[in-house]
């Protein structure tokens, strides 16, 4: 379930995993390419907390911190809704 485009996450029947998708250089191309890094965590709110922390380490100041949980929470309200339908 995608949760923006940075974060979506997915479940088994064990774990739920959090797949981080970012940009980077291909060793062999040398050209741009997507990665994913996967976290596994036990359950879904451990996930998104996750996922938080992660877009805070990536904000300034604090207005920037308090803008992204604003985006953060409309990301997970709208990927709920999706996920209900």
């Amino acid at each position: 379930v995608k949760i923006n485009n940075k974060f979506s996450v997915e479940s088994d029947s064990n774990q739920w995993k959090l797949i981080e998708s970012y940009e980077g250089i291909d060793n062999k191309t040398k050209l741009p390419k997507i990665f994913n890094k996967t976290t596994y965590h036990g359950r879904l709110d451990q996930a998104l907390n996750s996922a938080l922390d992660k877009n805070f380490k990536e904000q300034q100041n604090i207005c920037d911190i308090l803008k992204s949980i604003d985006l953060f929470k409309s990301d997970i309200s709208k990927m709920l809704k999706d996920y209900i339908k």
